[in-house]
């Protein structure tokens, strides 16, 4: 039996490997083809046919280009080249993969995690104490042996270059089945949440993810409408320096979108890039003079460790008027941060977080869910 389980597992993952070569032959797709409308996600797409469900991921790592990767789920075994739904073995290798997941309630499938010491969710945490998720690694660190002990249905990992090809080939080569998510590339927080749909293909709770997000959804665009448009937008800034370098967020970032949203006008919002640029100190200063509000710095508890990165700053008028909030309200002993994991399916909370700092006469007592302010 252990046998035939392994065949079916290697016969998988080479068909994991494939990306837009692949020929259909190989799968019988029965049926007219109906592609599910997403409402924001750029990233992937859905398509149902009779008999499977075809999931399509576009460029899963920044700087990529024509690259992508698509699998075919079916609830039996007479297709070995297709991933038999719904699984019940998970391994994941972010922290978002678990927000995605638990999103749909089904945290109790994940065996395995890429650093324990990240995890906030209190489901995983009890399991981790009782042995039932392990830790597999990370990167170059990645626990392969482990991994084929576990025999995981599916392995969900993210691509942060090129070089993420050749950790597929890897366990590819070893017949684990591997499916890459790229929810951290959208350009909107509703895009990145809506991944909540790709991860329920999986669970078969597609019923559930899409109810929720709909939800999420109206959450989100209800709050925007309770901003005046004549609102004074007060200036954003963002990040915190790193070794003499301020690395802030493009102005076609996730937080940039964020702060749009909720009024603020983002100090970098006319750079076009979504990736990170790093700026000098005296360049990054020059900019953060006319900051009215600080979010996101780093790990920061304090005002004391803020000037203890770079005391450059020590003049800043946001930093005199404390007008600095972080993101770091809800932390796990070892320092995880919840904002990275179940904040990618709680855009409307994060945003109502944001409104009421930039604009706290809107939503009048309301304490903060991710943020706090720092002192």
């Amino acid at each position: 039996m252990k046998s035939k389980i392994t065949i079916l597992i290697a016969l998988t993952a080479i068909f994991l490997l494939s990306c837009t070569d692949l020929k259909k032959s190989k799968i019988e797709l029965e049926g007219k083809k109906n592609t599910e409308k997403l409402l924001y996600a750029k990233k992937f797409e859905i398509n149902y046919f009779e008999n499977i469900t075809e999931l399509k991921v576009s460029n899963p790592w920044q700087g990529a280009k024509n690259v992508k990767y698509t699998y075919y789920l079916s609830k039996t075994d007479n297709q070995p080249q297709t991933i038999k739904v719904p699984i019940q073995k998970a391994v994941v290798l972010s922290t978002t993969h678990i927000g995605l997941i638990d999103f749909i309630d089904q945290t109790d499938k994940i065996m395995g995690v890429s650093g324990l010491n990240f995890v906030n969710n209190k489901k995983i945490v009890k399991n981790i104490n009782a042995g039932k998720v392990k830790d597999v690694g990370y990167g170059a660190n990645l626990n392969y042996e482990l991994l084929l002990e576990m025999q995981p249905d599916v392995i969900f990992i993210y691509g942060v270059n090129a070089e993420t090809q050749a950790q597929i080939n890897k366990l590819t080569d070893l017949g684990i089945p591997t499916v890459i998510v790229a929810e951290y590339l959208e350009e909107t927080p509703l895009a990145q949440a809506e991944w909540c749909k790709f991860m329920a293909c999986f669970f078969e709770k597609n019923e559930v993810a899409f109810k929720k997000f709909d939800d999420v959804a109206k959450q989100y665009n209800d709050l925007k409408l309770k901003i005046p448009e004549n609102i004074y937008k007060p200036k954003i800034l963002a990040n915190l320096p790193y070794n003499g370098i301020w690395y802030a967020s493009g102005g076609n970032s996730l937080m940039a979108q964020f702060i749009a949203d909720a009024s603020g006008q983002y100090l970098w919002f006319d750079n076009n890039s979504r990736e990170a640029l790093a700026l000098s100190i005296e360049n990054a200063l020059l900019k953060a003079q006319d900051a009215d509000i600080w979010i996101n710095t780093g790990t920061a508890q304090s005002i004391d460790e803020i000037l203890a990165v770079e005391e450059r700053i020590e003049n800043l008028k946001v930093l005199k008027n404390k007008q600095v909030f972080n993101n770091n309200k809800i932390l796990n002993k070892k320092g995880g941060n919840d904002y990275f994991e179940s904040g990618v399916c709680m855009p409307h909370i994060i945003l109502k977080d944001l409104i009421s700092i930039f604009h706290p006469q809107i939503i009048p007592n309301y304490e903060p869910f991710f943020y706090k302010q720092i002192h």
